[in-house]
């Protein structure tokens, strides 16, 4: 598989983070866009943008596979010194997987680490199959503090990898 799919996964995951109007992803650097405090105004922008009743909606579905792209080219981008197994097609089994893999090689990440990331990584399974599986209304505004306080620290070490493993993050 080796860094091409790789760098297509992350290419994905690119796009969709900046159409979700949730987070940026550029090289080394993950960000959210609209801070805390300014729902009003990203409420107008998902309604200008998608739909007013369901653009919350339609966000955190792009920002949810987007997600999901990282944590698989992150597994992608570790397994492409090893054999070629591809990832789960499921965001929980890759998370198992990764998290695994994580903890094996030359150069094995810290248990501490690999608990911390397990347990953002299961926050966003958890919204992932909520969201996949059923839409309720007015949920979504709640877990938007999850992206700053989980899914960044737990993208950032994605990268962190990725980098650490030979991966260009130029995208």
């Amino acid at each position: 598989m080796g860094h091409k799919y790789c760098t297509q996964l992350l290419e994905a995951s690119s796009s969709l983070f900046l159409e979700s109007g949730l987070v940026i992803r550029k090289g080394e650097s993950v960000k959210m866009v609209h801070p805390e405090h300014s729902d009003e105004d990203f409420e107008k922008w998902l309604s200008e943008k998608f739909t007013h009743e369901y653009g919350r909606y339609v966000s955190w579905v792009l920002f949810l596979v987007a997600a999901e792209n990282l944590v698989k080219a992150t597994y992608v981008c570790k397994k492409s010194s090893g054999n070629d197994k591809m990832p789960s097609r499921t965001l929980g089994p890759t998370v198992n997987e990764l998290i695994e893999i994580l903890g094996k090689g030359p150069s094995p990440a810290c248990k501490e680490d690999l608990c911390d990331l397990n347990d953002q990584l299961q926050k966003l399974v958890r919204i992932r199959n909520r969201d996949a599986h059923h839409y309720r209304r007015r949920v979504r505004a709640g877990d938007y503090p999850k992206i700053g306080q989980y899914f960044l620290p737990a993208f950032r070490f994605m990268i962190q990898v990725m980098k650490h493993n030979g991966h260009p993050l130029e995208i």
